[in-house]
Formats: structure tokens, sequence, C-alpha cells
């Protein structure tokens, strides 16, 4: 039987921000985390990033307070401490071209 792993957050289920906060991440990285591709925490540990980044293939990025990377090796959730889910505030730009066409 397969191991089931579950989440260890800490704190609320999620943070929402506006996406000018990370404003060093990619807006197709943003894209992919508003649509549930990739996935974004806030981190208690390591102390050197502020975010960790999971993409749909299980690569980790660790990520700072403006969505820069951060040097370090994350192999899987048990190497760092989540708090919570981050999720954006403000619609992607797509979403916002697609609303305003007439």
């Amino acid at each position: 039987m397969a191991e089931t792993f579950v989440l260890p957050l800490q704190g609320p289920a999620m943070q929402i921000i506006t996406s000018a906060t990370l404003s060093a991440l990619p807006d197709e990285v943003k894209s992919l985390v508003r649509s549930g591709v990739y996935s974004l925490y806030t981190l208690r540990e390591p102390a050197s990033a502020a975010y960790l980044l999971v993409t749909n293939r299980d690569d980790f990025y660790l990520l700072s307070a403006t969505g820069e990377p951060v040097v370090g090796t994350v192999r899987d959730y048990r190497d760092v401490q989540l708090l919570e889910a981050v999720g954006f505030s403000d619609p992607a730009p797509e979403d916002r071209l697609i609303h305003n066409w007439t």
C-alpha cells in the first residue's frame, strides 16, 4: 500500500496576497499557481526563504519575499516547515482581458 503524506501546515489554511507582492516571480508561474497546477506556501524553515513553490512534477523551489529564487535544496516536504498555502487576490492578466472584451 502506498504511503500517504499529509502536509504539516501550521496556522491558518491559506494566506491571500496580491501577485505584485511576488514581483520577481514570472507571470506565467503566477498563472500556474492561480490555476492549481503549481502550489505556493509560506515557510517557517528554512529561514533563508519566505516561500516554497512546488511544481506539478514535484520540483521544489525556495523563493525570497519578492519571489526571487533562493539557494537551497528541498527534496520533499519533510525538508521544510510550511506555514500556510498562498493564493492571489487579483485576477490573472488574461482573465482581465477576457472580461473586458466587447
